[in-house]
């Protein structure tokens, strides 16, 4: 067993080590600008941003991605293509519509790929500490990735290790 598999391993478990830190720091951070926002936001009719508050309608932004080599990875959700509506039906029947319209325009919707973050109350309204939550909150899962595919590498070289050297 050389020396360099070793320096290697207290590497790696340096960097899991730093990582570590920063994935506590992010969670700190985030708590404490959730409890801002929930304390900015007492005084609404809703109350406290928690798991009542929000639509369980969404899908999620990110995927987690394994592959052969049991890596992980964080890949961002595909986007649904936007979708065209007329005022017409399938039929061809109109739908109702406002009197005073003189030429109906076709509206784009939105389906799928939109900030969750706009459930709270739109884009000007939100609380700038609700956003440092919820940016917090995304790169955890970065770190967290991170360190699975870190811990993965550890062991494996651990198992190396131990195969060359038993006890």
């Amino acid at each position: 067993m050389s020396n360099e598999q070793y320096i290697e391993l207290v590497g790696q478990l340096s960097r899991y080590n730093e990582l570590l830190d920063a994935l506590q720091l992010n969670f700190n951070e985030g708590f404490y600008n959730l409890a801002r926002a929930n304390f900015h936001n007492k005084d609404s009719l809703r109350g406290k941003y928690g798991k009542d508050y929000y639509d369980e309608s969404y899908k999620g932004q990110y995927e987690i991605k394994i592959d052969e080599e049991v890596k992980y990875e964080v890949v961002k959700r595909e986007s649904l293509p936007f979708q065209e509506s007329d005022d017409e039906d399938e039929d061809g029947n109109d739908k109702v519509r406002s009197r005073k319209m003189k030429n109906p325009e076709k509206t784009i919707k939105k389906t799928d790929n939109y900030d969750p973050i706009l459930m709270f109350g739109g884009g000007i309204s939100i609380p700038a500490s609700l956003r440092n939550c919820q940016k917090n909150f995304k790169n955890n899962l970065i770190l967290i990735i991170e360190m699975i595919n870190l811990k993965n590498d550890i062991d494996a070289q651990l198992k190396c290790i131990y195969t060359q050297n038993p006890l």
